[in-house]
């Protein structure tokens, strides 16, 4: 579910870090702002929105204009009001998606541009979706401008392209307290390279070669290979979250993944029967399968187990065996995630279902397990951590008690060492 703001006949929605399912079916599409159990994952976001919305109001009282974040940065409304005509390229009087998706796609748009861009883009999402058959006027936008919603949510896209270090990588990348998911309903793809990042980075930094012309060659373990642009302004804002403090390696793997997940065989790569029409990479990400995930990421096989529930012909696994798995996998520095929370009791405070997290390590003596949220939040517990309060999380990382973790978690998919083809 995604949170909507009324306008007219249209609907924002707002572009957020999805939850997504870690079952192995498609997951569907984002949660809710409003959504309790997912408060937490946007603390972070909401504080730098409240900054800005001081920010807005303070200059507005003393210069009167729409000035912030420096010396006249302009707003939603009035790169609307400049750029529609540019942006209008049959000169039809109205916008269209596929207008849209080619200023997505263009490198020249950077900056607020992009970040207004971003925005419109959100205005024709439905679901995982494009409604193709939305058009948009001038009029039209400049009356979605009139909700401070829509401006705070512009301004929060230019404070973090504005902040973005284009690098590819910089000292000390990749490194798991800067993996954050971004606005696209991914989990299933960052949870995976966030054990890959705390288990292997190297291997992580050796799939991407920088090309020519800002173009990048991926070559994933699973012997699929990619060659895609630099990521424009407006993919940055969409895919996972850019700062100044980290290069922008993520978002070139997720660039690389969403050009090859349908492939040839789109069953394989846990797509659709066809490539959707009307979309961007960052739409074609939505929803997906961990375990082909993982296989695209480290060439090797994968096995999912059910830790309430017997396994085929083996019975429900004991704590004991959890326990032995977890430990040999993080020895050998295995790619773990976990999903699908139990649906049938309430879940502690910033736990969600329909989402997918890593294993980032577990700790015999304490029997402690370590488990990593893409959405890389923070969250601090109203009294005592456990069930009942939920448990701190710094950088997305929390741990939680071994017994805790298997009556909340229903599913483990983990790395083999059996190479895909062997």
């Amino acid at each position: 579910m995604k949170p909507v703001l009324e306008n007219s006949n249209f609907k924002i929605q707002r572009g957020t870090r999805a939850a997504s399912g870690d079952s192995g079916d498609d997951a569907p599409g984002k949660m809710s702002l409003l959504n309790a159990a997912g408060r937490s994952r946007f603390s972070s976001m909401k504080s730098r929105v409240v900054r800005m919305t001081v920010t807005l109001l303070v200059t507005c009282i003393f210069s009167r204009t729409l000035v912030c974040f420096g010396e006249n940065i302009p707003g939603f409304r009035q790169i609307v009001a400049a750029d529609f005509a540019r942006w209008d390229s049959n000169h039809d009087g109205e916008l269209s998606p596929g207008e849209i998706n080619a200023l997505i796609e263009n490198p020249q748009v950077k900056g607020e541009e992009a970040a207004a861009v971003v925005v419109i883009r959100n205005i024709f999402s439905k679901s995982k979706r494009v409604d193709t058959s939305k058009r948009l006027s001038r009029d039209q936008l400049l009356g979605f401008a009139e909700d401070p919603s829509v401006e705070n949510w512009f301004y929060w896209n230019s404070e973090e392209i504005n902040s973005c270090n284009h690098a590819l990588f910089l000292p000390g990348d990749p490194n798991l307290k800067t993996v954050q998911q971004g606005q696209t309903g991914d989990c299933y793809l960052i949870a995976v390279i966030g054990a890959l990042v705390n288990s292997r980075p190297q291997d992580v930094q050796n799939m991407i070669k920088p090309l020519p012309n800002n173009s990048f060659e991926v070559d994933f373990p699973d012997g699929t290979k990619s060659v895609v642009a630099g990521a424009t302004d407006a993919e940055l804002i969409q895919g996972a979250k850019v700062a100044e403090d980290h290069g922008i390696w993520l978002d070139i793997l997720e660039k690389a993944f969403a050009e090859t997940r349908f492939g040839n065989n789109p069953s394989a790569n846990g797509g659709a029967a066809e490539v959707p029409t009307a979309e961007v990479p960052r739409d074609i990400l939505s929803g997906g399968k961990t375990p082909r995930s993982i296989e695209r990421f480290t060439g090797h096989k994968v096995v999912t187990l059910r830790l309430d529930q017997a396994n085929g012909n083996n019975a429900r696994p004991t704590v004991r065996q959890i326990r032995d798995l977890l430990l040999r996998l993080t020895r050998e520095h295995r790619v773990i995630t976990a999903g699908a929370l139990t649906r049938d009791i309430k879940l502690p405070p910033g736990l969600v279902r329909r989402h997918c997290w890593a294993v980032v390590g577990y700790e015999p003596n304490s029997q402690l397990i370590r488990i990593f949220n893409p959405w890389g939040n923070e969250f601090e517990p109203k009294g005592t951590p456990g069930l009942a309060n939920g448990y701190a999380v710094h950088h997305g990382v929390f741990a939680m008690p071994l017994r805790e973790f298997i009556q909340e978690y229903r599913i483990l998919n983990y790395e083999t060492d059996e190479p895909l083809n062997g």
